[in-house]
C-alpha cells in the first residue's frame, strides 16, 4: 500500500539520517580528540531537568501555534505542508521514535561535539557558534533559524548546567514529539488536504 510505503520510507530515512549524526560526531570526535559522548551518564536529576525543559519548549511552541503572526504564519504553514501529510500517515509510536532519534543525534552532534569543539575552551563562544550552527541546521524560514538557534542556547545551557548530555536530550525529544503529534492532528483536522485513505479512516492515530 503507498501510504505504508510512504511511511516505512519517511521512518528509514529519519533512522539513517539521525543515526548519522551520531557516527559523524563520534568520527569527528575521535579526529578532533572531542569525545561526544563524554558527558552523557544516565542520572535521574538530568532525566528531571531535561522533564521541565520541555514546559517553557512546548508553551512556546503552543503560544506561536495559536497566535501566528507575521512571519509565524509562514513558519506554521510550512510545517504544515512539508510535514502534516506525513506524519498523519505515522503512528504515535513512529512519532515517538523519529523524536528520540532526533533528540539524540542533534544533542549528540552539536552539543556533545560542537559546542566544546568550536569554543576552544570558552564556553560562551562554544554556544553561541554551535547554537548558530544547529538554527541554521534548520533553515525552514529566517525566522524559523532564529527560533531553533534559540532552542540551542537552552539546550547548551542545559548540558552546561547539568554537565549532563542526557538532560537536553531528553527536552529535545519530548519536544519535538509533543510538537509532531501536534501537527499530525491538526492536519488530520483539515480534511480538504487528507488523501482520500486517511479520510476514510485508514490512518495511524494510535
Amino acid at each position: 500500500m503507498e501510504q505504508d510505503s510512504d511511511r516505512n520510507s519517511f521512518l528509514a530515512m529519519a533512522a539513517l539520517f539521525e543515526g548519522g549524526l551520531v557516527v559523524v560526531a563520534l568520527a569527528l570526535g575521535w579526529v578532533f580528540g572531542v569525545p561526544p559522548l563524554e558527558s552523557l551518564v544516565w542520572d535521574p536529576w538530568a532525566v528531571l531537568w531535561g522533564l521541565v525543559g520541555v514546559v517553557p519548549l512546548y508553551a512556546g511552541f503552543i503560544i506561536f501555534d495559536r497566535y501566528p503572526v507575521g512571519p509565524l504564519r509562514t513558519i506554521k504553514e510550512t510545517l504544515n505542508d512539508l510535514l502534516g501529510p506525513i506524519f498523519a500517515r505515522c503512528s504515535k509510536a513512529d512519532l515517538a521514535v523519529v523524536a528520540i532519534l532526533a533528540g539524540v543525534g542533534e544533542e549528540v552532534l552539536f552539543r556533545g561535539l560542537l559546542l566544546p569543539l568550536t569554543g576552544g575552551g570558552s564556553f560562551v563562544i562554544g554556544l553561541l557558534i554551535s547554537s548558530l550552527l544547529f538554527g541554521l541546521a534548520h533553515a525552514v524560514t529566517t525566522t524559523y533559524v532564529i527560533l531553533a538557534a534559540v532552542a540551542g542556547l537552552f539546550f547548551g545551557l542545559q548540558w552546561h548546567y547539568t554537565g549532563n548530555l542526557l538532560a537536553p536530550i531528553i527536552s529535545h525529544a519530548v519536544y519535538d514529539y509533543l510538537a509532531f503529534v501536534k501537527i499530525a492532528r491538526d492536519f488530520r483536522a483539515s480534511p480538504l488536504e487528507l488523501p482520500p485513505q486517511i479520510l476514510d479512516g485508514d490512518s495511524y492515530e494510535d
